[in-house]
């Protein structure tokens, strides 16, 4: 009888696991990304965009 409940709650639990170490992760990535931004699809490195207006503005992100 007690077998059931705890295997409707096993798919939740694996799911947390597996989300769990990307919840960790997040503080860390966030910063990262407002420091350094998405590249721009302009062939080089970085926010570097010589084009300007909307060619090569579009993030890969």
């Amino acid at each position: 009888m007690l077998l059931m409940p705890l295997l409707l709650l096993l798919p939740l639990l694996l799911l947390l696991l597996l989300l769990l170490p990307l919840l960790l992760l997040l503080p860390l990535l966030l910063p990262l990304l407002s420091a350094f931004g998405a590249p721009y699809r302009s062939g080089k490195a970085g926010r570097y965009n010589p084009q300007g207006g909307a060619h090569g503005c579009a993030t890969f992100l």
